[in-house]
């Protein structure tokens, strides 16, 4: 049973469809820029950490420790950034999903719905025995239905000021990075080779 959706709504829905499909060009753009600077940002981090160690290697745990917490400093700009490209990702595919979701919501309902219809037809003394059955069916339907239903949440998550303004300052911390790696490594050669 489908539920047939009014022309209005159909076409706003495929405007919005239609609007992300076109900016789907600049996103991968995006995308694409992020992934390799977050790789270039995790590198330049993984080397200053290294650097730091050849130069003064730990001797107690005390120094052990604060080397840990340099690197965690140190590796936080990438994981950032990796978390904005995960989600820039998941936009790429928001239009594809959000353009199948008409055709696929109503099966994934009419089987929730089947599978109620079948909980609640069992006589009375059987529905606690067959509750754990019920639930597996009805998680199983969930599993299936996580794929076909786009997650919004992540679309809302990359425009809220807090999470842009931690990218932002991700990115100065990693255009940092980038620029004090070289010094870093140059700075310990010099100081293995004095």
């Amino acid at each position: 049973m489908t539920v047939p959706a009014s022309g209005a709504a159909r076409r706003s829905w495929d405007r919005a469809v239609a609007l992300l499909d076109r900016l789907v060009p600049a996103v991968r753009a995006v995308y694409g820029a992020v992934v390799v600077f977050t790789a270039l940002v995790g590198v330049s981090g993984l080397v200053m950490a290294l650097a730091l160690l050849a130069v003064d290697p730990p001797g107690t745990w005390w120094t052990w420790l604060s080397w840990f917490g340099l690197a965690a400093l140190l590796a936080a700009p990438a994981a950032v950034l990796a978390v904005f490209s995960r989600m820039l990702r998941e936009v790429l595919g928001l239009p594809a999903k959000l353009r199948a979701l008409p055709e696929v919501g109503p099966a994934h309902a009419a089987e929730l719905a089947r599978l109620a219809g079948e909980a609640a037809s069992r006589p009375p003394g059987t529905r606690l025995r067959s509750l754990p059955a019920d639930t597996w069916r009805a998680a199983r339907l969930v599993v299936r239905a996580h794929d076909d239903v786009p997650y919004v949440g992540v679309l809302l998550s990359i425009v809220r000021l807090p999470f842009l303004v931690l990218v932002a300052v991700a990115t100065v911390a990693g255009l940092g990075q980038l620029v004090f790696a070289p010094l870093t490594v140059a700075a310990a050669l010099a100081g293995r080779v004095l």
